[in-house]
């Protein structure tokens, strides 16, 4: 999530989300997936995260206006791929006839071609520590930024110039700053690429505001004027789910601009979660709208919710793929069947003369 992942501060940061490694390391996150509920007073922030990393750990911090509750959400069925299915594009397939006029003796010494596809000792400010989803959590209450960056330096976490702004914003509004540190031993979190896969993170805390926390730090590169390594990445993928009883008009802060159009906003049946999880945290009427992020630079608001002046639903156009269907014709069979032919009816013609 637009969470800010926090570390040294003479380290370059990969992408605009302030993922940075310990002294000598690298961390990417490749992409995230978030899905917010909110059913009038309670919210529930859910994330997965992919990340790319050389280094041993590393960590992040979310914001929240009340004293938040963690949890991790298992189901038998991960309700990110739920919800990314039932709100894709609908595929088409139409399709055309092609005549293959290959010799049938090519056919057999035919080389087989592949298949392709197109298919991220100070004042005590501790409130609670507990572990959760394979992970340290730390919610704190600073009072002060001062507070904050004694806490991090004690914990080996110097907070840079940026960091330290994006963080004063949210401790003169008196919100809670959870810390969590992200390990990379647990080998049975990685996906099939070997990159670190996070587990389902449930922050749950009270708000009349639902709210995503998108604004980040201004990059470590930029404040040193340097340039990143080339072989850092520069794109990540940010999908958000936001569900309530009503499609939301998403601002950039709370009397903003309007932030993006949805890739998919419809009422969504209920039976459609079972066994993700998230039956328990549903208002009654679950209304399904889906962001499709790629930005890099992200502008510096946090995202709001609040009712659209129409409740249309909206889907993506659908995506028109043809399908081929082959007819062989082997034209050296259909060559010599020609000629016989022929020669029959030639013969014919001299015999009834």
């Amino acid at each position: 999530m637009s969470v800010l992942l926090f570390f040294l501060m003479d380290v370059f940061r990969a992408e605009a989300c302030a993922i940075a490694p310990r002294l000598g390391d690298q961390v990417q996150a490749l992409q995230e997936d978030v899905i917010v509920t909110w059913d009038g007073t309670t919210q529930h922030l859910i994330r997965q995260a992919y990340f790319k990393e050389e280094g041993h750990d590393f960590g992040f911090i979310v914001p929240t206006p009340s004293l938040p509750t963690l949890a991790e959400r298992k189901a038998s069925t991960n309700p990110m791929s739920v919800l990314h299915e039932q709100t894709r594009a609908k595929e088409i397939f139409e399709s055309y006839t092609a005549y293959n006029f290959t010799p049938v003796l090519r056919m057999f010494f035919a080389r087989p071609q592949g298949v392709t596809s197109t298919y991220n000792s100070h004042d005590r400010i501790e409130i609670y520590t507990q572990k959760v989803a394979g992970m340290k959590a730390t919610v704190l209450q600073p009072d002060s930024p001062e507070a904050l960056w004694q806490w991090m330096e004690e914990n080996e976490y110097p907070a840079s110039p940026s960091l330290q702004k994006w963080a004063q914003h949210y401790i003169e509004k008196g919100w809670y700053l959870t810390a969590f540190q992200m390990s990379n031993d647990n080998r049975d979190a990685r996906d099939d690429y070997s990159h670190l896969k996070s587990s389902l993170v449930d922050i749950s805390f009270e708000t009349d505001k639902p709210f995503f926390p998108y604004r980040e730090p201004a990059p470590i590169m930029m404040e040193s004027h340097l340039e990143p390594p080339p072989t850092l990445r520069r794109t990540r993928r940010f999908n958000l789910y936001f569900i309530s009883s009503f499609q939301p008009k998403t601002t950039l802060g709370e009397e903003g601009d309007m932030w993006m159009s949805p890739y998919f906003s419809a009422e969504y049946p209920l039976d459609g979660f079972e066994e993700t999880g998230l039956e328990d945290i549903l208002p009654e009427k679950a209304w399904v709208t889906r962001y499709d992020d790629r930005l890099v630079e992200r502008p510096q608001k946090d995202l709001y919710f609040a009712p659209a002046a129409r409740q249309d639903e909206i889907q993506p156009p659908p995506i028109y793929r043809q399908k081929k269907e082959e007819v062989i014709i082997p034209v050296d069979i259909a060559t010599v069947a020609a000629v016989v032919v022929g020669v029959l009816i030639w013969n014919q013609g001299q015999s009834s003369e």
